[in-house]
């Protein structure tokens, strides 16, 4: 992925050096974003349950939307390659039996791939982390309990 450039407007930039003037631009700029893992979202796209015996079938299917977490107050849209607002359509399927006498619940979650790097101003790091959940794919949780 491409250095990226972000805009911010800002009072004092916390590097130390001369502060900025109230209003004025600000420029960051983003080294190379490296990835960090690959997490399941916490919000389910869809779920599916049934008493047993059952075969539950799901199809998770959706646009789910990037997620940014910044310590910098950077509009999203200020993020392109590959992250910034965009949504990205996520899909996967999965199949679980519920036996008799149990009662089967799926869910389906999008997977993230998780990116990290830092912005710099004048070449200098600023210790501000930003984070983008890339989203890539479905994650499902499944189980059963015992039916009343």
């Amino acid at each position: 992925m491409a250095a990226d450039i972000l805009k911010m407007t800002t009072s004092s930039p916390s590097t130390g050096r001369r502060p900025a003037l109230a209003g004025a631009q600000v420029w960051y700029k983003i080294g190379s974003p490296r990835e960090v893992g690959q997490p399941c979202g916490v919000n389910a796209i869809q779920q599916v349950s049934g008493r047993g015996r059952t075969a539950l079938a799901l199809t998770g299917e959706k646009k789910v939307e990037t997620l940014i977490k910044k310590a910098i107050a950077i509009d999203a849209k200020r993020l392109s390659g590959g992250f910034g607002s965009k949504s990205y359509a996520v899909s996967n399927q999965t199949r679980c039996e519920a036996p008799k006498g149990r009662f089967g619940i799926v869910q389906s979650y999008p997977l993230y791939r998780l990116y990290q790097d830092m912005a710099y101003e004048d070449g200098f790091p600023t210790n501000k982390q930003i984070f983008a959940h890339k989203p890539v794919g479905v994650c499902f949780n499944r189980w059963t309990a015992k039916a009343k």
